[in-house]
């Protein structure tokens, strides 16, 4: 009586288990990558940003700078050569820029949160006032007390 063990061939048997397993595995790597990017994303956005502070007689200057940048646009805008919409955004562009300059805070590409989060209340009023009439209806908004407004912040600023 002879005797004679026969072994399988490794894939003789279902191919669905072994797909099944690498696409866990798969699946798992995919998973622990995603964690390791949000892991990232929070860490660079905890980051509070460090704020340089510039000489007396360079924030005399930027300041000038600035209020001189708003008192042109409210002409442009008595003038009728800048509407509504338009003299908002250059607005909210000159005091972002203003802020970019005397702090080194990248604010011009900030949301309305991460400027939130820098805790200067009259920055973060200003800017949430210029957001409804620089992407609402066409009008709306009373943009020269806007710009009172933006004066007093960069006077203010310190």
């Amino acid at each position: 009586m002879p005797t004679e063990v026969k072994l399988q061939d490794m894939f003789s048997y279902s191919k669905s288990g072994v797909i099944i397993g690498i696409c866990l595995l798969v699946a798992f790597g995919i998973f622990c990558l995603v964690l390791i990017i949000l892991d990232a994303y929070k860490k660079q956005r905890a980051k509070k940003p460090v704020i340089k502070e510039p000489a007396q007689v360079v924030m005399a200057k930027l300041k000038n700078r600035y209020l001189t940048e708003l008192l042109i646009l409210q002409k442009k805008y008595e003038k009728e050569t800048v509407n509504n919409r338009k003299g908002y955004e250059e607005l909210s562009r000159l005091v972002r820029h203003f802020v970019f300059d005397s702090t080194g805070i990248r604010v011009q590409y900030y949301t309305l949160e991460d400027i939130r989060s820098l805790n200067k209340q009259s920055l973060t009023d200003l800017i949430s006032n210029c957001y409804p009439p620089e992407f609402g209806p066409e009008g709306y908004g009373q943009i020269v007390d806007t710009i009172n407004r933006a004066r007093k912040v960069i006077e203010e600023w310190n």
